[in-house]
């Protein structure tokens, strides 16, 4: 499938993103591409033969897309692809740019966008719910659920279920639960595993556990994990991929599940999972 119309989406607190934004676009304007633009960089980032529209007709009319910027830029366009049924792909301008595909010296490769070289690969995400007295309340993350006390580090007591049946307590500074894709964002600095992309798994790790014993736990991509606190020591907050924080009451439990919506992300040939992991973490460190 070749592609032809693109939404560009650059993140302009990001180091040498207004310098990478015009070389991508020039490159997609040379093989005949649409692009659409928000229509609030106008005036910050004029590019000829770039559209300025509302982002919501941009998300409606792209075939794809593109992130300029970090993982978090690519994090947070995912919600609106998963919204509206759209792959997308990153360029990093960020520092460790795991996420991105493309290289600020590659530029040349988002022909292969044009031309069909590339594939779709479907990531699991995480539909989180807070369930309350209220009612409930559903949150997308893509890489990661976080209950902790926020900023206060004070040790939580917390029972974890798949369904009816009691998994584990932890008493610990609080619980991730990731997705594979998140697998190398805070659990692996927790001490998770790095786990494949393709492999639908959810993973929970706990923060600094107070036991010798608690390790992170993979569970299948059809467990509903039921987590509630044994007791109440302060505030505790949900945290949704770094960006929302959300404080649970008292008789709150936080269920999170597989999300029946795959997140599209754009793989180019030669960009496989373990080439990236090489060069972008172990590659760093020598």
């Amino acid at each position: 499938m070749k592609m032809s119309t693109f939404f560009v989406v650059p993140n302009l607190e990001k180091t040498g993103t207004a310098e990478c934004t015009p070389d991508a676009c020039a490159v997609l304007l040379q093989h005949g591409s649409t692009l659409y633009m928000a229509k609030a960089m106008q005036e910050v980032l004029p590019i000829a033969g770039v559209k300025y529209v509302a982002a919501e007709t941009a998300l409606a009319k792209c075939d794809a897309i593109i992130c300029i910027g970090g993982d978090g830029t690519v994090v947070h366009q995912a919600k609106h692809a998963l919204q509206h049924d759209k792959p997308l792909i990153g360029i990093n301008t960020g520092r460790l740019g795991y996420l991105a595909q493309i290289e600020p010296d590659e530029l040349d490769m988002l022909e292969k966008l044009c031309t069909g070289e590339f594939s779709i690969q479907k990531r699991l995400v995480l539909d989180v719910c807070i369930c309350s007295q209220y009612g409930k309340k559903h949150y997308i993350a893509v890489n990661d659920a976080v209950v902790s006390n926020g900023t206060v580090s004070k040790i939580l007591d917390l029972d974890v279920y798949t369904g009816e049946e009691l998994v584990t307590s932890y008493r610990a500074d609080g619980i991730i639960v990731s997705t594979p894709t998140g697998s190398t964002a805070y659990a692996l600095s927790a001490g998770g595993p790095i786990i494949d992309p393709t492999i639908r798994t959810l993973q929970l790790t706990p923060i600094s556990p107070h036991s010798l014993f608690s390790r992170p736990i993979l569970f299948s991509q059809n467990d509903a994990l039921t987590i509630r606190p044994i007791s109440r020591g302060g505030d505790m907050y949900v945290t949704i991929d770094g960006e929302r924080s959300v404080q649970l009451q008292n008789a709150d439990a936080v269920v999170v599940k597989a999300a029946k919506k795959k997140l599209q992300f754009i793989m180019l040939s030669d960009r496989e999972f373990f080439k990236v992991l090489k060069t972008k973490f172990i590659g760093r460190w020598r």
